[in-house]
């Protein structure tokens, strides 16, 4: 132990790792194997019967070589290259294709055909518009002389209605004060006959 400023230090011995197991691992397989497995090899098997043998053969015996380039000469290389695509680059004029003209101007001629179309298609469109407007104009002109043609009747069979039904209350009248004044009439002429036969009557005494 080792006293210190700030407390007291122990030292210890560290413990040794404990020892690997040294026993192999064991074969689990058929006896067959096993003794197989256990008899000293005189050759590997997979090469004295390889399947690709046959095929290996007929490929080229040719050592492939690996070519190493220079670094420096690499960084240079790129360098360059970088350097050359940061320059500006000269305008090169280019013969124009006949076939790219043909192709350009057939494309101009279809664009100036489906425009004409559409234009075409635009005042179809606006003159339909206008006449339907028109036709719409005119059918709401014809209803509202119908409508004001059939209120108008509607109004003169009103007033001939009215018309109608004030003379029928004034031949009602007239023919119930005719009536009336028939039967006054006659209710007074069987009291005059009736005072008559009770005058003629002669009286007992």
């Amino acid at each position: 132990m080792i006293r210190m400023a700030h407390g007291d230090v122990l030292i210890a011995k560290e413990e040794e790792p404990a020892a690997p197991d040294r026993n192999g691992p064991k074969v689990v397989a058929s006896m067959a194997t096993e003794s197989f497995v256990s008899k000293q090899a005189e050759g590997d098997i997979i090469q004295q019967n390889d399947p690709w043998a046959k095929a290996a053969a007929k490929l080229s015996a040719k050592p492939t070589t690996f070519q190493i380039g220079n670094p420096l000469e690499d960084m240079t290389q790129k360098v360059i290259a970088e350097v050359m695509s940061k320059l500006p680059q000269p305008t090169m004029e280019v013969d124009s294709d006949a076939g790219a003209d043909k192709r350009v101007t057939a494309l101009e001629t279809q664009v100036e055909d489906l425009h004409g179309q559409t234009q075409a298609l635009a005042k179809q469109v606006q003159q339909h518009a206008h006449d339907t407007a028109g036709h719409f104009q005119d059918v709401q002109a014809q209803l509202h002389q119908q409508s004001t043609h059939f209120e108008n009747a509607i109004a003169a069979q009103a007033s001939s209605l009215h018309g109608f039904q004030e003379s029928f209350q004034e031949q009602f009248r007239q023919q119930v004060s005719h009536q009336q004044t028939m039967l006054d009439s006659m209710f007074t002429k069987q009291m005059s006959q009736f005072e008559a036969l009770l005058a003629k009557r002669p009286r007992q005494e």
